[in-house]
């Protein structure tokens, strides 16, 4: 009978760290989605055309790879501008999903996207793509907003085929009236 307790003690033990150690893993798992969002300011490049130079693009854009960031675009008066730059790991057509559009002291908020590739004939320059699929159809910039109307969305997306290898340049313009800055989440599969 003494052997059968202890028995059933130790059991009751191992049971009990067996199950500890699941429900540790299962609350570790949310943080751990979580963390691997990262959060990236943009700086803002040089003022006009001059922006487009790639010299002077590179010097503010910051590389992503593909998955899911938070992005905060600090505003030089009426908008805020930045760049990011995406290096195409293989041939595919890749999407840039931007959603969670926020300027804190706003009513509204917009921008848009330009996905940008460096000139054939004019490699210092940076050229805008015109044949980006969105919700609006084929076009050259991806329209986002806080509140849905017929030309900017709140969930909204540019695919785009790139060769491996190949960088392209996101740049981002955005604005809430009031606000010094806004946020947006951007997501790249």
């Amino acid at each position: 009978m003494k052997r059968e307790k202890k028995f059933g003690k130790i059991l009751t033990g191992v049971l009990t760290f067996v199950l500890a150690f699941a429900l540790t893993f299962s609350y570790v798992s949310p943080m751990t989605a979580q963390a691997k969002t990262k959060t990236i300011t943009l700086k803002s490049p040089v003022g006009g055309n001059k922006m487009f130079l790639k010299k002077n693009a590179d010097k503010t854009a910051k590389s992503v790879k593909k998955g899911s960031y938070t992005i905060r675009v600090n505003k030089k008066g009426y908008d805020g501008e930045g760049f990011l730059k995406f290096k195409a790991p293989k041939t595919k057509t890749y999407t840039f999903t931007i959603n969670n559009l926020k300027a804190p002291k706003d009513d509204y908020a917009n921008g848009y996207m330009a996905i940008l590739k460096q000139g054939t004939y004019t490699p210092n320059v940076l050229v805008w793509q015109d044949k980006i699929k969105t919700k609006n159809g084929k076009t050259n910039s991806v329209q986002f907003a806080d509140k849905e109307d017929t030309k900017y969305h709140t969930n909204a997306y540019g695919k785009l085929k790139i060769k491996k290898g190949q960088t392209v340049y996101l740049y981002f313009s955005a604005s809430g009236t009031y606000s010094d800055s806004v946020t947006f989440n951007l997501n790249i599969k």
